[in-house]
């Protein structure tokens, strides 16, 4: 994930910032409600995003967020939490579910965009 986050950077406009694993919205962590809240309050499930572009320290031009996973693993909650990244306050412009690994002996690589 750190690798693809380092040449992500090097493809993106300086004016983003591309992080790894980045769980803050300014001051606060970031935190999103979803349809099952498993922490059961009203202020939402904390989220750590795999790769994040975006405008540091600004609510504006939030770019891409990126879940990365093995195959063989059920991507629901995956994809609802990418969806919820692209709504308020968070309104990423582009989401993608990034599929990389093996099944049996097989490679396997896939990108769904939500």
């Amino acid at each position: 994930m750190f690798h693809l986050a380092r040449y992500i950077h090097e493809l993106t406009p300086v004016e983003f910032n591309v992080d790894c694993e980045y769980n803050r919205h300014l001051k606060d962590p970031k935190r999103l409600l979803l349809a099952k809240n498993a922490s059961g309050d009203d202020a939402g499930d904390k989220v750590l995003p795999d790769i994040l572009i975006y405008k540091r320290n600004s609510d504006e031009r939030n770019l891409l967020v990126i879940e990365i996973k093995k195959p063989e693993v059920n991507f629901d909650k995956d994809i609802q939490r990418l969806r919820a990244f692209k709504k308020d306050p968070y309104n990423y412009t582009f989401a993608a579910l990034v599929i990389i690994g093996k099944v049996g002996a097989e490679p396997v690589s896939e990108i769904k965009w939500v």
